[in-house]
């Protein structure tokens, strides 16, 4: 069993400034401290959506919390706890909020380090949107604070993946593995495999927004009426099937998907969270200079899981990430030559030709292409990949620390 150590009173030991893990107000602040994120088996999650169109967070089945004083002897605490300890530490966006003038997380670390039954577990939940920023490096200070722990008692699992490779760089021995929480989550609550049918589509492209952001003005303001399907609830361009969504019911709207769409539409127009960035630029933010790198959402792997062909507007790489997380492009029909372009604006006019392009070719040859070996061959492929990337961490723990527990949920494609 996994038990998650959680803090009855964090006193001196409270993690720098608190900054939300999540893009949405709603949500309660991070950092945060043993409290797992991920969404366990449970079928009937998608009855169980608050009134604010959030999910209920589980502990995963099988597993449990257990409260430790930091005031009181820790040694006296753990003898009580049956099962195997693991700090579960989750990061927000902006990871530099970890670091605070009481040296929080290395006395965090310093507290359980004589305890070799302890171990640990860094994770983010959704976006780790940078980890640098004048002259702070997260990667370095967390693996500094750490720099005494044996490699058998860590775990990382990011939703960065230039992080993870940075941390395996850097000390090549240790767990560290890229976790999305958005694989599981689309599978979750879609869990009919789509199978390839070779049916005839009615658009080229598929083109899902949900708030309003000026690169997805630019191309919604120029996807071809007659040859897309188009939502944009934040200007209230709606699919019949989202007639009577809002803003407010966006947990629904991003997992409960118009499968049908998806189904009669080949290419899928990816308007991503971001676009303004360029990954190997620095820019400012609130005084900072920061570095934003590895940032895709669900926006961009919601493709791959439901048989389409696609092209990401996000920050500059944001298709080379795709590909270094093993994906395929499908660059031997697509021009992704505007994905490399550090300037927004000219990225976006670069992707606008782009989809002109592809919109002046007859829908029957995208057919075609589209049921060909080769193009069928990337989608099994990158479905095949989407399946490495669905896992539940505290299996992987169950695993590596032999401890036993019934009924531990699991994803498989």
């Amino acid at each position: 069993m996994i038990v998650f150590l959680q803090f009855k009173n964090l006193g001196n030991y409270e993690m720098g400034p608190k900054l939300s893990n999540v893009w949405n107000d709603s949500q309660p602040p991070g950092p945060k401290f043993a409290n797992a994120d991920w969404h366990t088996n449970h079928d009937d999650d998608t009855q169980n959506v608050g009134a604010d169109g959030t999910y209920p967070t589980y502990t995963p089945v099988g597993h449990r919390t257990e409260t430790i004083d930091l005031n009181l002897p820790i040694k006296k605490q753990l003898r009580r706890i049956n099962g195997t300890p693991v700090i579960l530490l989750l990061f927000p966006i902006y990871i530099h909020a970890i670091k605070d003038d009481a040296n929080t997380l290395h006395k965090l670390i310093k507290t359980f380090e004589p305890f070799p039954q302890v171990n640990f577990m860094f994770s983010n939940t959704w976006d780790l949107g940078h980890y640098e920023h004048a002259g702070f490096n997260a990667v370095d200070y967390i693996l500094d604070s750490v720099k005494d722990i044996d490699n058998e008692r860590l775990n990382f699992y990011l939703c960065n993946k230039y992080v993870v490779d940075a941390i395996k760089t850097k000390r090549p021995d240790v767990d560290a593995k890229f976790m999305a929480f958005y694989f599981n989550r689309i599978k979750q609550f879609n869990r009919e495999q789509i199978e390839h049918h070779s049916n005839q589509r009615t658009k080229h492209f598929l083109c899902l927004n949900n708030l309003e952001k000026k690169h997805r003005t630019f191309i919604v303001d120029r996807m071809p009426p007659d040859s897309s399907y188009v939502s944009y609830l934040g200007k209230d361009i709606k699919l019949q099937q989202d007639i009577t969504l809002s803003q407010t019911d966006i947990a629904i709207w991003q997992d409960s998907l118009p499968q049908n769409y998806y189904n009669d539409s080949y290419i899928n127009i990816v308007n991503e969270t971001m676009h303004g960035y360029d990954v190997r630029s620095v820019i400012e933010l609130d005084g900072e200079r920061l570095s934003m790198q590895g940032h895709v959402t669900e926006k961009s792997f919601k493709p791959v899981y439901f048989r389409q062909l696609f092209l990401i507007s996000g920050i500059a790489g944001a298709n080379k990430l795709m590909q270094d997380l093993g994906f395929k492009l499908f660059d031997n029909f697509i021009n992704y030559s505007f994905d490399s372009e550090p300037d927004p604006l000219l990225r976006l006019k670069k992707l606008y030709v782009e989809i002109k392009r592809l919109t002046d070719i007859d829908i029957a040859d995208i057919h075609s292409y589209y049921n060909s070996t080769e193009c069928q061959s990337i989608i099994d492929h990158n479905l095949a990949v989407y399946g490495t990337h669905c896992f539940i961490p505290t299996q992987e723990l169950i695993t590596k620390y032999n401890t036993v527990v019934n009924n531990t949920p699991e994803f498989s494609l």
